[in-house]
């Protein structure tokens, strides 16, 4: 089982007070000036950064490869199979959870003889040894007993510790002390029993599930999980067999619970539309709340919206002749994205300015207790685009996707589809719209070549092409289009915000120290909304 690409960050907390800052007089909306940041070069490796290693000093070694590779080795293995060697160990998806916690995780590629075989393992580094002894304790000693005689666990001695003279915990995929039902939503027979249960929906009338097999797909930084399931259905009277491909997506709190009535409220509203293809949402097979799990179709085709986008870049913002057009893939998210801010579904907890506002400004709290000149950079950002937002009336609340990026389209042969329903809202369109084009332009920048910058007029051609194809395709729910327009741009700024918070939570400083300068760009951005 490998390790995969990161999964969408939980969205911000609501229904909280606005803020004080939030109703400032009216006036010239000034940017503040740009970052120059004290030693912004450091922050580029913030896994070794004093100030982080001051409050954890054990992530010096928790990102040790070599050091690792002899702690797992003898925890894992010991004397018990001295024949099965760690070949490498390779520390990654690191998340600073609080000042007194680090995640991350192990890519380890082991070799036992013939044999060769990978293994996932997670840590938590604490910053006392006290205390990965209280959580092994805990949180992994009972997850143990529910693992024994597991057979992708067979070669390994110790599936979980608390590491001697390290204040680090780790266990062995899928023992994970935040996603406790992992094991059970890995467990094949106990799968085998849900599945089959709800297998007409599979695969039709008259088949059973004959097998099965699960695989590793995505494992996030931070209470998520998905799993690819393989599933095979026979019809005893035909001898037909058919296979499917489904997945599971396993969270640590009640974040699925809304994807089933959401997506059969999508449904219902696209065959009432008279625009069947206009886009599709996966089947949700089922729901288990005991495994917080939710099992959905796998759509078909490919999300090639990132390819098409890397390819232009490379190109210096020229299309490549006898491929699919970048334009179409963006006209495609526009007509989706209007589509649903327009569909009236009344499905979702409400996300408002404030909400927005007062959800970044606790995470950059906590940012400048570590790095105070980011942090500052942050606040006066954050207080710049607050005092812009009072200054604009706020739209009627819509519903609202909640993660809108091109990142969330699998396309088909012409049909679109649109995956992932965790943090549907009822917001703003400007919230949809602005995280569209933060993370557009953000990605841009971001893949540009050493001494090739993507031209900074082909980027506003590319948002004008977005939002001219949203405008065109909604109603008149819309209102006043300049104000959304207006809206828009406060709500990409947060949205920036919000990537820089990740960066951070993710220990990425060379992304951090970009979509700073992307806010120092984009900020003159401001003065047009008043």
């Amino acid at each position: 089982m490998a390790q995969a690409a990161d999964l969408t960050d939980p969205s911000p907390t609501v229904g909280v007070p606005p803020l004080a800052f939030a109703s400032e007089p009216m006036g010239v909306i000034q940017p503040p000036p740009a970052s120059g940041l004290p030693g912004s070069s450091s922050i580029s490796d913030l896994v070794h950064h004093p100030a982080l290693l001051a409050r954890l000093p054990g992530m010096q070694t928790a990102f040790d490869a070599a050091v690792m590779r002899e702690q797992l080795q003898t925890m894992l293995f010991g004397a018990k199979n001295p024949a099965a060697i760690i070949e490498s160990c390779t520390p990654g998806k690191g998340f600073y959870y609080s000042e007194e916690i680090c995640l991350l995780q192990y890519a380890l590629k082991i070799k036992e003889g013939d044999l060769r075989y990978k293994l996932v393992v997670n840590a938590r580094v604490f910053r006392y040894r006290a205390h990965s002894d209280a959580y092994f304790q805990e949180k992994l000693i009972p997850l143990l007993e529910k693992t024994r005689g597991r057979p992708e666990l067979q070669h390994v001695l110790t599936p979980a510790a608390a590491l001697d003279e390290l204040p680090i915990a780790v266990s062995v995929f899928p023992i994970d002390g935040q996603l406790p039902t992992l094991i059970g939503s890995t467990n094949l027979p106990e799968m085998a029993l849900l599945v089959g249960a709800i297998n007409p929906g599979l695969f039709g009338k008259g088949y059973t599930l004959r097998g099965m097999r699960i695989e590793l797909a995505h494992y996030g930084r931070y209470e998520r999980c998905v799993l690819r399931y393989w599933l095979d259905g026979e019809n005893k009277r035909t001898g037909d067999v058919q296979t499917r491909l489904a997945y599971g997506k396993v969270a640590g709190g009640d974040s699925h619970q809304l994807t089933q009535a959401v997506t059969d409220a999508l449904k219902d509203w696209i065959k009432k539309s008279g625009q069947p293809d206009l886009f599709r949402v996966p089947e949700i097979y089922g729901y288990w709340p005991a495994l917080k799990m939710l099992l959905m179709e796998a759509l078909p085709g490919e999300a090639s919206f990132s390819r098409l986008l890397r390819e232009r870049v490379w190109l210096k913002g020229i299309p490549l002749l006898g491929t699919p057009h970048l334009e179409e893939a963006i006209k495609t998210a526009a007509r989706v994205a209007a589509s649903f801010h327009g569909s009236g579904i009344a499905l979702g907890p409400e996300r408002t300015f404030s909400d927005e506002i007062h959800s970044l400004q606790e995470e950059i709290d906590r940012i400048r207790a570590v790095l105070p000149a980011v942090g500052d950079q942050l606040d006066a950002w954050l207080k710049t685009i607050a005092s812009a937002g009072a200054q604009q009336p706020a739209a009627p609340l819509q519903f609202s996707h909640g993660d809108f990026t091109y990142t969330q389209f699998i396309y088909q042969e012409g049909v679109t589809g649109l995956v992932d329903f965790d943090n549907v809202c009822q917001a703003e369109p400007a919230l949809d719209l602005g995280q569209f084009l933060a993370y557009l332009r953000f990605n841009i920048r971001k893949e540009e070549l050493p001494g090739a910058p993507f031209p900074p007029g082909a980027i506003d051609e590319l948002d004008a092409i977005f939002l001219d194809e949203y405008f065109a395709h909604s109603g008149d729910w819309v209102g006043d289009a300049q104000s959304l327009r207006a809206r828009i741009k406060i709500y990409e700024m947060l949205s920036l915000i919000r990537l820089a918070i990740h960066s951070w939570q993710k220990l990425k400083g060379s992304r951090l120290k970009h979509v700073i300068a992307l806010l120092d760009e984009r900020g003159p951005c401001l003065t047009e909304t008043r």
